[in-house]
């Protein structure tokens, strides 16, 4: 008869243990002795306390020139980003506002010809019911607010108010499913 994989294990009478259920067993009992032997020095240790709250952000590092109206909202990292106000004239539930999008010089024509679109705002007017808005950024997105957005915490400075260039648009829909 065969003898147990790991002392302890208990084989019913009558049965053999072929190699591979040996083997199986022996993995087992050796990834648990790894486990608990990286576990040992956090056992008994007292757990560290929450992270220091991040230093909220100075507003010359998100809204360097504010008005009356200006939507801000919080980052993580102590950081924030100015929105404004964008009203779009509103007559039913069907009737979005047709726009022109894109540009007219032909140098940029394959990329930005002009064409024609919808828009309607998202929120409703409580006091004008003939009239919708959505928010837009004030600014252009900067090197720190996406780094604060990414969860990369950087210390608020001057270079780091420069726009956030070199991304994809993938990156900027990857961004924006984090912010939300």
């Amino acid at each position: 008869m065969g003898q147990p994989a790991v002392p302890g294990d208990a084989v019913p009478q009558g049965q053999p243990i072929g190699p591979r259920s040996r083997g199986i067993r022996r993995s087992a009992a050796i990834i648990t002795a790894a486990l608990l032997a990286l576990a040992a020095p956090a056992l008994g240790q007292p757990r560290p306390g929450p992270a220091p709250a991040p230093q909220r952000w100075e507003a010359r590092f998100y809204n360097p020139q504010p008005a009356p109206g200006d939507l801000v909202l919080p980052l993580p990292c102590g950081g924030a980003m100015a929105f404004r106000r964008i009203d779009v004239p509103h007559e039913s539930a069907l009737a979005d506002r047709k726009i022109v999008v894109g540009g007219t010089d032909e140098r940029f024509a394959f990329a930005e010809g002009s064409r024609y679109d919808y828009i309607d705002g998202a929120f409703g007017d409580p006091k004008d019911k003939t009239r919708r808005f959505y928010y837009l950024a004030k600014y252009e997105i900067t090197e720190l607010q996406l780094k604060a957005i990414t969860g990369t915490c950087a210390t608020p400075e001057r270079a780091g108010l420069r726009p956030a260039t070199g991304t994809t648009w993938f990156d900027a829909v990857q961004a924006a499913q984090l912010y939300t």
